[in-house]
């Protein structure tokens, strides 16, 4: 207890600058904290440069670029990434529109997107059946996008059972690759001959 009292106003001293530096930084803390969840202002806008507009994208969160592909509207993206500063120039010199490129941004992002003809890389693969004439088709792509005509079978579509006539109107034989084509095909014809 002696030890208490000899250096009691030491002990004060440290109590009250332990006391009052957990003040100072509990209060630079929560300074910190509020400020971080303020919103930062986004700004679009244009800017003059030699007399040329330029179109600008300040606090921006993202940028994403990415392909579309044009008949089955699947996404592909080549790059994600968090933006600050933008120059639409810029970007049309990386991206020019010529090439297919669009530049799109608001507040919150700057999409870049290219459209690039045919399916994707999955649907590319993907083969359908369908009806011309009086014969069965083979189709490229997945049913329902319109793909192109690969080739037409020797296989007449009034000689194949009631269900697969209207299957094959419908569009709905799909495969998703072309071996397993063959093996409906092999499969159509078996049943053309049995009918």
């Amino acid at each position: 207890m002696l030890f208490l009292y000899k250096y009691r106003y030491v002990l004060l001293l440290s109590l009250a600058v332990f006391v009052l530096s957990f003040l100072v930084a509990y209060y630079n803390g929560f300074l910190y904290a509020s400020e971080s969840f303020k919103k930062k202002p986004n700004v679009a806008g244009t800017a003059v440069n030699g007399g040329e507009t330029l179109a600008y994208f300040f606090g921006a969160k993202k940028l994403k670029i990415l392909e579309e592909y044009q008949l089955c509207g699947h996404f592909k993206t080549l790059k994600e990434e968090k933006a600050s500063f933008l120059s639409k120039a810029d970007l049309e010199k990386q991206y020019p529109p010529e090439d297919g490129w669009s530049i799109k941004s608001d507040e919150h992002s700057v999409l870049i997107k290219k459209l690039v003809p045919g399916f994707c890389p999955v649907d590319a693969e993907k083969r359908h059946l369908g009806v011309l004439g009086r014969y069965v088709a083979v189709y490229l792509g997945p049913s329902g996008y319109g793909g192109d005509l690969a080739f037409v079978t020797s296989i007449r579509v009034d000689q194949l059972p009631f269900e697969w006539q209207v299957k094959l109107a419908e569009g709905l034989l799909e495969f998703p690759c072309e071996a397993k084509l063959l093996e409906a095909l092999d499969s159509l014809e078996e049943l053309q001959q049995a009918e």
